[in-house]
C-alpha cells in the first residue's frame, strides 16, 4: 500500500509495535516522494510510542532510510535519536546503527569519524549481503574523503557505489553519486 494506507494502519492498529512499524514505512514512502516534513513527523510520532524499542523492523530494516530522511531534512537531532534508541538485538540493526551514526557524524562535520564509520558500515553490509547499503556507505566514504582533502582516494569508493546503484536501478541514488562525482572532479582541479 501507499503512505496513506500505512498511516491509516498506524492510527487504527491496537498493536503498538505495528503502529511504530507502520509509521516507519509511511515515513520511508513520504521521504522517497520528497515530503520530508511529513516523513519526519511520522518518525517523531513513532519515537513517542513506548514500544519503539521492541519494533524490530523499524529498528533494523527501516532505520537506514529513516536516518537518511532525517539528515536530508536537516534534522540531525532526530537522526541522532534514531541511531541511539536502544542496543540492537539483531545484526541488521547493529549495521544500520553504525551506518546511521556515520551519516550523522558527517552531517555534523566530523568527517574523519564519519569516514571510519562508513568504512565499517560498508564492510558489515558487504558481509551481510545488502548491496544497496554497501553502496550508500561507499558513497558516504567518498564524500568524506573529498571533504578531508583526500579526493584522489575517493574515486574507487565512488565508482563502486555508482556501479551498485546502477545495477539495482536506484535512480535517486545514482543522481546522488553523480553529484558527488561532480564534487570529485572539481576537487581534483
Amino acid at each position: 500500500g501507499g503512505a496513506d494506507d500505512w498511516e491509516e494502519l498506524a492510527r487504527t492498529s491496537t498493536n503498538r509495535e505495528a503502529q511504530v512499524t507502520a509509521r516507519g514505512i509511511a515515513a520511508s514512502i513520504r521521504a522517497t516522494c520528497g515530503d520530508l516534513e511529513s516523513a519526519c513527523r511520522l518518525i517523531e510520532e513513532a519515537l513517542e510510542i513506548p514500544e519503539v524499542s521492541q519494533a524490530d523492523e523499524f529498528l533494523s530494516n527501516d532505520l537506514p532510510d529513516l536516518v537518511r530522511c532525517a539528515c536530508e531534512a536537516g534534522n540531525l537531532e532526530l537522526a541522532d535519536r534514531l541511531v541511539h534508541i536502544d542496543e540492537p538485538r539483531f545484526p541488521y540493526a547493529a549495521h544500520a546503527q553504525v551506518a546511521g551514526r556515520a551519516l550523522v557524524a558527517e552531517r555534523r562535520g566530523n568527517c574523519e569519524e564519519a569516514l571510519a564509520g562508513f568504512r565499517e558500515a560498508a564492510e558489515r553490509w558487504e558481509k551481510f549481503g545488502i548491496p544497496l547499503e554497501v553502496a550508500h556507505a561507499r558513497l558516504g566514504e567518498a564524500r568524506c574523503l573529498i571533504a578531508v582533502g583526500r579526493a584522489a582516494e575517493a574515486e574507487a569508493s565512488l565508482v563502486e557505489a555508482h556501479e551498485i546503484f546502477e545495477r539495482l536501478g536506484a535512480v535517486a541514488a545514482i543522481q546522488q553519486a553523480e553529484s558527488v562525482q561532480a564534487e570529485l572532479t572539481a576537487a581534483k582541479r
